[in-house]
């Protein structure tokens, strides 16, 4: 379990950012008791939408500094 967090993976030099975040949920028999689901978040972390973690999808998000998950 993690709180709700925005990434901010930069270079050494603080020039270049990650713009985008792939997940892709491997694991075939993953059940949902288990957790692991992915919580995208608004700006002022009050309301979420919250994304199955089910064998096989594959999730884009965008990495900015308003991207709460």
């Amino acid at each position: 379990f993690l709180n709700p967090h925005i990434d901010n993976s930069h270079d050494g030099d603080r020039e270049n950012y990650r713009v985008l975040n792939l997940l892709y949920y491997i694991t075939p028999d993953w059940k949902p008791e288990n957790g692991g689901n992915l919580e995208l978040w608004d700006e002022k972390v009050r309301e979420r939408v919250e994304i199955a973690s089910l064998f096989n999808r594959l999730v884009l998000m965008a990495t900015n500094d308003k991207s709460f998950h």
